[in-house]
């Protein structure tokens, strides 16, 4: 079975365009030639839109990757020719592979014809995105931010009141309070950072915290110690983001994303939809089927 999946991943991926390939090599240009077939350019080209985006940027850096490549299918193309050449192609598992791996090329195909014609233009979509900033405007509003570092000492410590308060005379004295914070913070997804909560909005904290840390004004500015259900703690305010609404350039760029991943999901929504409800299923077959296929070695690779 092994030798068999391997002949089939061979014809899966070359045997769905052979009828075509006499026509590509005569139009595009050949990077290499043996036991009468050529490789060309758009055979490269095709097989770099399967790799994974950070391999395909560094791929073409060095032309022994093109020369491998170009290596690799030319014994995959040579090797599906003698698969068809001894019948293979007609294996009812292979051929039914076949078929899949033909559709799956030519529905994507069909569906990046699809996507591609529902893309407006550059000024279009910069028209749309204006329109779609002034229609949700007040969605795109940023409530009043705080940043503020802070040290909690829990209530399980042996005096944590007392503990706070010696800490905060140290802060008041010039300690560093990331230092402090790093020693004896018990917020473990702050503690690292030196107490750093990073910016955020009222209601995001309990309600005690958030009074303290939207009280302060002055960076570097110290509250007392305070208590809230998670133990005592000490807050240094940093900064303050006064609510605003972002300009549309400070948000063309997300809006325009959005706004083709809203068309190219509908142009292709629209393709599907109508062809996926003249399905109908028969429950009797599905369920006969599955039955066979949870089979213990149903499946063979």
């Amino acid at each position: 079975m092994r030798t068999f999946s391997a002949l089939r991943g061979l014809l899966a991926l070359t045997l769905v365009g052979l009828a075509a390939s006499a026509l590509a090599e005569a139009q595009e240009p050949g990077l290499m030639q043996g036991s009468g077939v050529t490789i060309t350019t758009a055979d490269i080209a095709a097989e770099a839109k399967r790799m994974p985006a950070q391999v395909r940027e560094r791929f073409f850096d060095k032309n022994s990757n093109i020369e491998n490549l170009a290596s690799s299918l030319l014994v995959r193309r040579v090797l599906a020719e003698r698969a068809t050449a001894e019948g293979l192609a007609d294996d009812p598992k292979v051929a039914a592979e076949l078929r899949l791996v033909r559709e799956r090329v030519l529905s994507d195909a069909l569906a990046q014809r699809a996507t591609d014609a529902a893309t407006p233009s550059d000024e279009t979509l910069r028209q749309l995105a204006r329109t779609e900033y002034n229609v949700s405007r007040d969605k795109l509003a940023e409530p009043e931010m705080v940043r503020v570092r802070h040290i909690l000492i829990p209530k399980s410590h042996c005096e944590p009141l007392a503990e706070a308060q010696k800490i905060l005379e140290e802060l008041k004295g010039g300690a560093d309070f990331e230092a402090l914070a790093k020693a004896h913070s018990a917020d473990p997804g702050s503690r690292d950072k030196g107490g750093d909560l990073g910016f955020f909005p009222r209601g995001r904290m309990v309600t005690e915290f958030d009074d303290v840390a939207f009280s302060l004004t002055e960076p570097g500015q110290l509250s007392d110690v305070f208590e809230t259900k998670f133990g005592f703690h000490i807050v240094r305010f940093e900064a303050r983001k006064p609510a605003h609404t972002p300009a549309f350039e400070e948000v063309e760029a997300k809006i325009r994303e959005e706004l083709l991943q809203r068309l190219r999901s509908q142009a292709l929504k629209d393709m599907a939809d109508p062809v996926r409800t003249t399905g109908v299923p028969d429950a009797d077959a599905i369920e006969a089927f599955a039955q066979t296929m949870r089979t213990p070695g149903a499946v063979k690779e």
